[in-house]
């Protein structure tokens, strides 16, 4: 995997990417799949925040993985709920899949489950 936009960013492509773009430059892999970083949370919002806005410039259906997820911010899964709530607005697809235990937790603790579609939430 490497970085989205910088050596630091929260979001990885997934490995197998081939369009020859150099790190610090966005692009996407065949699949179109983004994972996101162990750690979303402090520093990494405002990048989280700018690698979703770059992404969803493209108007292509955007597809995290949270599979890798350790530590979650608030502040991170606001700005996961906001950039799902502006591609709705657009109709442009944009799902979490696969989330780690602990992004679920963070998610349930939060009652965001409902928001970013993942787990089982009560209505």
């Amino acid at each position: 995997m490497r970085a989205l936009t910088s050596k630091n960013c929260p979001i990885m492509h997934d490995a197998g990417s081939s369009d020859g773009i150099k790190d610090g430059e966005s692009s996407r892999t065949p699949s179109g799949r983004l994972s996101l970083h162990e750690h979303l949370e402090g520093d990494e919002v405002p990048q989280l925040l700018a690698a979703l806005r770059q992404e969803m410039r493209s108007g292509l259906p955007v597809s995290l993985s949270a599979a890798e997820v350790k530590k979650v911010s608030t502040l991170a899964l606001q700005v996961l709920v906001s950039a799902k709530a502006m591609a709705m607005h657009r109709n442009q697809p944009f799902t979490v899949e696969h989330p780690s235990p602990e992004f679920l937790r963070a998610c349930t603790d939060t009652g965001l489950c409902e928001y970013l579609n993942v787990g089982e939430f009560v209505a």
